[in-house]
């Protein structure tokens, strides 16, 4: 259809929740993934009302492969829900249990401090509770490992940060 002159992209109208490559995602296709964005899909489409991104489809369902590639062509690990029930690619992954998508997802620069929703919560605290509430215990785990490890590694860059602020005679540390 497409090499016919088909869009790849579309205007969502009623009864069209998904563009082709939110449905590709979804289905875990990667041959048509990966044929769409090659031709210029859009990757970080606006979902609809308790939607999903392509990327947020992908995490949710623990298609590593499929996350992986829409990383590698610039989708937004920190893109924000659809309003409704939306969710990140983070949490979508941690409400279902997905840890090899969250690390990979943490390795494309997901911002947990990311404030969300009215009133605001971090994407960390969402994460929590999503994964939490549909019972995925080790996921919940897995994501407070994850906040405590980088609450410590900022803390620790911060301390000689703080030390020079105080005393500027003090030399830079090398690492």
């Amino acid at each position: 259809l497409v090499e016919g002159g088909a869009g790849i992209d579309y205007e969502r109208k009623t009864g069209l929740l998904r563009t082709p490559l939110q449905r590709a995602a979804e289905a875990s296709n990667f041959e048509i993934v990966s044929y769409l964005v090659d031709r210029g899909a859009l990757i970080d489409t606006s979902p609809v009302y308790s939607g999903a991104t392509a990327l947020q489809l992908a995490a949710m369902n623990g298609y590593v492969g499929i996350t992986t590639f829409l990383l590698e062509h610039d989708a937004n690990p920190n893109y924000p829900p659809a309003k409704g029930e939306g969710r990140t690619a983070f949490e979508a992954a941690a409400e279902w249990g997905r840890i090899d998508t969250m690390s990979l997802l943490m390795g494309a620069g997901v911002d947990l401090d990311m404030q969300i929703g009215d009133p605001p919560c971090t994407q960390y605290e969402r994460s929590v509770g999503f994964a939490e509430k549909n019972g995925y215990m080790a996921s919940k785990r897995f994501v407070q490992h994850l906040y405590s490890q980088i609450s410590a590694m900022n803390e620790t860059e911060e301390a000689p940060k703080l030390d020079r602020i105080q005393n500027p005679s003090m030399p830079s540390p090398r690492w």
